[in-house]
């Protein structure tokens, strides 16, 4: 069974604009959440998606993967976060050229 990770990263959060790149204990706070979903070894995936190109960077150097940049459309305040975790399967499975049975999305 491949299960398939997903961790959404906007630059623009509503109530705390570029959050993911806050340091906590000198590491930024997306990180904490990639670290925990790789430890966890409950994955055979651990993907990021976002808009930004510095959260993309950030997400690489603790060990998730991320190669796409997430569209404007699905970036904004009225967008559903299903909708992105969607766009995410669907590039996952053409980039890995494989079916994810399962995908999680954390927070």
């Amino acid at each position: 069974m491949s299960i398939l990770c997903t961790i959404c990263a906007r630059s623009s959060s509503k109530g705390l604009t570029k959050k993911a790149l806050r340091k906590i204990n000198n590491k930024p706070l997306i990180s904490y959440t990639i670290r925990q979903a790789i430890k966890s070894k409950a994955f055979d995936k651990v993907i990021v998606t976002t808009d930004s190109k510095k959260i993309q960077n950030v997400a690489k150097i603790y060990g998730a993967e991320s190669w796409f940049l997430r569209p404007k459309k699905l970036s904004s305040d009225y967008c559903s976060k299903l909708l992105v975790v969607r766009h995410a399967l669907i590039e996952a499975e053409k980039y890995f050229k494989r079916n994810f049975q399962i995908c999680v999305d954390l927070d």
